[in-house]
């Protein structure tokens, strides 16, 4: 998967090549849809 826009890490790279299953998740809701400082605080606990 190569976008001039997406900048995959390593770990990521070797999951595709590997055939591995990828999750990600959509993170608007988390950064612009709920109030300071319950965004930073999900943030940090989905990492």
């Amino acid at each position: 998967m190569n976008h001039p826009h997406t900048l995959l890490s390593p770990e990521i790279t070797r999951a595709l090549d590997m055939g591995l299953p990828i999750v990600a998740l959509e993170s608007t809701v988390i950064t612009h849809g709920l109030p300071i400082p319950q965004n930073m605080e999900l943030a940090r606990e989905m990492e």
